[in-house]
């Protein structure tokens, strides 16, 4: 966000950031040579206010905000509880031309479990039923589809009556799930009614997004770009290097599918020569990266390395010979493939989201069935085996979009809605 910030202003235009951050009042700071907006969010919300079905507390800062700062144009780059449909609806009404952005896989208040993927195994088709997403969601909770079963078949109007009669608990909640995912789809509907445009990162989403409803003339595509230049020559590993060198950069995350991608590279004979290198970054709580270490310890090829900083991923990308993307659930991206690629780096992944929509299977990389531990195993030993083909791959790669790319098109459509000189609120 920084970066097309940075080249929105560039280009003469005034930028300004809004984010929230719990306090009471509204602050105000510079960062990097750009105004960020902070307004006050409650630290302990109700469960109304984190439904999105009333406006959370300290709101009217938000809206004096918008009022005071009188953008013509406003970018949401995310929905959640402390900025979402009533933060929406006070953007439209202010008279800017407002745009809304998905960058995750739930799309909004569409997927509740927030994968893209029917059971946690399967890419679903995306479309929002009160049944079928409530016993998903259980399944996700540990409920197995048996128990979930008769509660998604429960009546939403039964659900808003528990909601608005009963004490908020477990019990109400279960009841009511069906209500509540029929509620997140109606709240949809209400942002389409205040946007002007929802922009897709991917085809996948765009598709998605058409199935439940949205109408088409309301979707605009603009992918993915990358921070800085295409690399102009190749990787800097030399190919004549006798150990293959793949990597791993990502979060830290079962749905990022780093499990199965050890379990695969583990089942590769010893006297493989092969590195794989694990970039991960874990959340607050270390637990999953600690399995992932220890699982990972009997084979001596895999090393865990320090996290990397943004600035340091180019580097890294540029000595290894693969990346590695495994996912396990509806990518928009990830970047970091786009930044493999603009490094001339190929890159193996899973058969899903948006990563087939960069990759195509044998010109610039290889791609598997998410999770298939075995499908990857063999990938990798394809790559290993055979210097030709991944001499090859590199070859195939073409120039991916950049920041500079994506900017244009943002300028395109932000002047098509609205062609006065615009302050852009990302």
């Amino acid at each position: 966000m920084s970066t097309l910030a940075k080249i929105f202003q560039g280009l003469g235009h005034d930028v300004g950031v809004v984010v929230p951050h719990f306090g009471e009042k509204v602050e105000h700071d510079r960062y990097e040579g750009i105004s960020v907006y902070r307004y006050p969010v409650p630290a302990s919300p109700f469960w109304e206010e984190v439904q999105g079905t009333v406006s959370p507390r300290f709101f009217s800062h938000f809206v004096d905000l918008i009022q005071s700062l009188r953008p013509d144009v406003i970018h949401f780059h995310t929905t959640s509880w402390t900025m979402g449909l009533t933060h929406i609806k006070a953007a439209y009404r202010s008279g800017a031309v407002t745009l809304l952005t998905h960058h995750t896989p739930s799309l909004g208040y569409l997927c509740p479990r927030g994968t893209g993927m029917l059971w946690g195994k399967v890419a679903c088709d995306g479309i929002v039923t009160a049944s079928r997403c409530s016993v998903c969601l259980l399944q996700q909770k540990g409920i197995p589809p048996i128990l979930g079963n008769p509660l998604g078949r429960i009546p939403p109007a039964v659900g808003k009556h528990f909601q608005t009669t009963f004490k908020k608990n477990k019990f109400s909640t279960l009841v009511s799930l069906p209500f509540l995912i029929e509620q997140r789809k109606e709240m949809h509907s209400e942002i389409l009614d205040h946007v002007h445009a929802v922009i897709c990162l991917t085809e996948w989403g765009r598709q998605t997004l058409l199935r439940n409803g949205t109408p088409s003339e309301k979707l605009i595509l603009c992918r993915l770009g990358v921070a800085g230049k295409n690399c102009l020559g190749k990787s800097s590993r030399p190919s004549s290097e006798p150990c293959l060198v793949m990597g791993y950069i990502g979060r830290y995350d079962p749905i990022k599918g780093l499990e199965p991608l050890l379990k695969a590279f583990m089942k590769l004979p010893s006297k493989e020569k092969v590195t794989l290198r694990i970039y991960g970054v874990s959340n607050e709580d270390s637990t999953y990266e600690h399995f992932l270490r220890k699982m990972a310890q009997p084979d001596a090829r895999i090393k865990f390395e320090n996290p990397l900083k943004p600035d340091q991923v180019r580097k890294a990308l540029r000595e290894l010979d693969v990346l590695a993307v495994p996912s396990l659930c509806m990518e928009g991206g990830p970047t970091v493939l786009l930044e493999a690629l603009a490094e001339k780096v190929p890159v193996i992944g899973s058969d899903l989201g948006a990563i087939p929509e960069y990759i195509q299977a044998g010109k610039n990389g290889l791609l598997f069935p998410p999770g298939d531990i075995e499908a990857i195993q063999q990938t990798l030993t394809r790559l290993s085996s055979d210097r030709e083909l991944l001499s090859n791959l590199v070859e195939g790669i073409e120039d991916v979009r950049t920041l500079q790319d994506v900017a244009r098109e943002h300028m395109e459509f932000y002047t098509s809605l609205n062609p006065k000189r615009s302050l852009f609120q990302c």
